[in-house]
């Protein structure tokens, strides 16, 4: 197990009691399970705010594990964070909207 770090951002920030937190997750792991674990540790207003009635991010959220972008459609793609990719920062953001 390793200790990831996730970060929010823009509304989704402000519907949580911390701007931050830590999650621990395997080796090699989906983003189901790591969303499993954000709601487990944050609640249901992470629920609301993020997780759309499938279990995937909403729309407008989008997620950045080691800089990439997460298919919100593809919940059981494997990420790996090993090493000093350990102490990267998982992003969960809301996305612009233009007019």
């Amino acid at each position: 197990m390793v200790k990831v770090t996730v970060n929010f951002y823009g509304v989704v920030k402000g519907t949580l009691a911390e701007p931050r937190v830590e999650v621990e997750m395997p080796a090699v792991f989906s983003v189901r399970q790591l969303l499993d674990s954000l709601r487990k540790k944050c609640g249901e207003k992470f629920a609301e705010s993020v997780v759309d009635e499938y279990g995937r991010p909403r729309p407008h959220v989008r997620m950045f594990i080691n800089k990439e972008v997460v298919d919100n459609y593809d919940l059981d793609s494997k990420w790996e964070i090993s090493g000093l990719e350990a102490e990267s920062s998982i992003l969960v953001l809301p996305t612009s909207e233009g007019g």
